[in-house]
């Protein structure tokens, strides 16, 4: 079964020669982990999207972590379900 790991792998690779930071996987996983939480938690979902886009808007805010967190909202494959 797909998961974290093959979104992950798909996302993790830097953009015009700029990495991925490793900090922002734990920050994708939790995002990941909250949506697919059955029943969903809201409260977890926001807080981990607000964590997200805080990193994001501050130290992680590269073009290559930007790009990456982008293209792992985007895909479908690896995904558990719609």
């Amino acid at each position: 079964m797909p998961g974290f790991n093959s979104v992950w792998a798909a996302v993790n690779h830097g953009k015009n020669g700029e990495p991925v930071s490793s900090d922002l996987r734990p920050l994708l996983h939790d995002v990941y982990s909250a949506i697919l939480a059955v029943p969903t938690n809201l409260y977890a979902l926001k807080d981990s999207l607000a964590s997200l886009l805080e990193y994001l808007t501050g130290v992680g805010g590269t073009t290559a972590n930007c790009w990456a967190a982008d293209f792992f909202f985007c895909l479908s494959k690896g995904w558990e379900r719609d």
